[in-house]
């Protein structure tokens, strides 16, 4: 009797030893990946993972043109700024009896300069 019972010991040791060998090595070697890859809940997640995915992208090529829409900007702000004081120079330094030149005029640039000379 004593001897039945320690085979059965014996034989429940081992079997749970293998068993915990036999899930290790599924869950370590990627073969368990098929079983759960086919369950719906990782699927749906799946899809919801790839549909942010893509919204991110959109924002991102958004946000890359706004950027280079607010850089253009800038640029056009410093180009206005640096005319306004050249005017403002050319109005003071012309004794500020003379009338400023037209903005929405030619557009020359020129002017400024000729009349700071003058």
């Amino acid at each position: 009797m004593l001897n039945s019972i320690g085979r059965l010991l014996m034989a429940w040791v081992v079997g749970v030893a293998m068993g915990g060998g036999g899930v290790g090595w599924l869950f370590y070697s990627g073969q368990a990946d098929v079983v759960i890859q086919s369950s719906e809940v990782v699927q749906s997640l799946e899809r919801r993972l790839e549909d942010v995915e893509n919204q991110r992208n959109q924002l991102t090529h958004s946000l890359e043109g706004m950027t280079q829409r607010f850089e253009s900007m800038d640029q056009a702000f410093g180009r206005l700024q640096q005319r306004f004081t050249e005017l403002s120079t050319a109005a003071t330094a012309g004794g500020g009896s003379q009338p400023a030149p037209e903005a929405a005029g030619s557009g020359s640039a020129t002017q400024p300069g000729v009349q700071a000379d003058g």
